[in-house]
């Protein structure tokens, strides 16, 4: 078995696996040289690879954070324009409600008219004479929404009465 002595070579029994078989100092010299120089080579290129793949990760990062802000400022713009969207869905919803409810007043209001009148009352469609709309007098009598009157013009000075309107209408 070799022993490494003070200098560090292994003097017994020749070379140890992967070194040169010795000849004499100048060729070890020359040997270890020309390793050095290949090692030297090789240190180089290993380098440049190094540098190669650090320049590569550096752009790729550089990249990926590029691309991230460019997401974030597509996101913070998309969700302002969501914000505005549902601003103005909000206000739209708001004026249908006040609408709904002005029409439901207005309704009210002109039902407590129609059946504050004693006589009857008929509200008639002018495309197809249909009784639309009438007030409790005139359900009293033959005539109730959905009966056709005839297309004759109609025209009330005084009340109506149910009969005489009946007579119009079938």
């Amino acid at each position: 078995m070799k022993t490494k002595d003070k200098v560090g070579l292994y003097p017994e029994d020749g070379p140890m696996p992967g070194e040169l078989p010795s000849r004499g100092k100048e060729s070890q010299e020359l040997s270890s040289g020309s390793e050095l120089l290949a090692l030297r080579a090789e240190s180089q290129v290993l380098g440049r690879k190094l540098q190669e793949a650090r320049d590569r990760a550096e752009r790729a990062e550089e990249e990926l954070a590029h691309a991230r802000a460019e997401i974030e400022a597509r996101v913070r713009e998309r969700s302002e324009q969501l914000s505005r969207a549902n601003e103005i869905l909000r206000q739209e919803m708001l004026e249908r409600r006040k609408d709904e409810e002005r029409i439901l007043q207005q309704n009210e209001f002109l039902n407590h008219v129609l059946e504050s009148l004693t006589h009857p009352f008929y509200v008639l469609d002018a495309n197809d004479y249909t009784i639309k709309m009438t007030n409790s007098a005139a359900i009293q009598g033959e005539l109730t929404p959905g009966i056709t009157c005839s297309p004759s013009p109609i025209i009330v000075i005084s009340p109506v009465t149910a009969s005489s309107m009946a007579a119009r209408c079938r």
